[in-house]
């Protein structure tokens, strides 16, 4: 039922170097972090829980070279990736849509949480969902890399959750990453839980 709800909270928002050509591909082909409103904001809220749990929104526009994206949380420990595909859906796409993640952790006392991802347009909700074990102390913080409106890239890094051990700080900002995943093991060498939220484009149909 939760599903339902949030797949119809999420169909109501809508669609929103240095050269010419430079600014045309950027304006062409981009991907950028949205802010919701308060009403989007109090909507996911109902759905995925108090405001601790993270969610991630980003719109993007591409010309007819993509032809398809895939969306995915993989899960880093200690800079090691420990699982690519948390979460992932693949799907095909026309022009524009938007990304939805967001975590839930389980009211239940257990150390673990539900991940859901979506890709939305203008016809259809592309969806996925999992569970992911949550360190059983320490705490957490979120934070967009992909922040402002930048060009695509085929292979991408939009957002982070980390999960620190007990009494230990977290660093959070916009890590210069979102086009360079091959940093992502450095960056997360001290945290026992990094889940970064993915997407990659493809110029072949699915």
């Amino acid at each position: 039922m939760k599903q339902i709800l949030l797949a119809a909270c999420l169909s109501v928002f809508v669609l929103a170097g240095c050269s010419e050509k430079v600014d045309k591909e950027i304006s062409e082909n981009y991907i950028q972090h949205l802010e919701l409103s308060n009403r989007e904001k109090s909507l996911i809220q109902a759905v995925t829980g108090d405001g601790d749990n993270p969610t991630f929104l980003h719109e993007f526009k591409v010309d007819e070279k993509w032809k398809s994206v895939k969306l995915w949380v993989e899960k880093y420990e200690f800079g090691q990736l420990k699982e690519k595909d948390a979460v992932a859906v693949s799907v095909g796409i026309e022009e524009k849509g938007k990304f939805v993640v967001s975590f839930r952790r389980l009211p239940d006392g257990k150390s673990n949480a539900i991940v859901r991802i979506a890709v939305l347009d203008d016809k259809a909700i592309y969806s996925s969902e999992g569970n992911i074990e949550l360190p059983k102390t320490g705490s957490s913080g979120s934070a967009n890399i992909v922040s402002e409106k930048v060009k695509v890239e085929q292979d991408m890094v939009l957002a982070q959750v980390i999960y620190s051990k007990q009494d230990q700080g977290i660093s959070i900002g916009d890590w210069d990453l979102y086009n360079n995943p091959s940093g992502l093991g450095e960056k997360t060498a001290k945290y026992p839980a990094v889940y970064f939220v993915r997407c990659s484009f493809s110029e072949k149909d699915i």
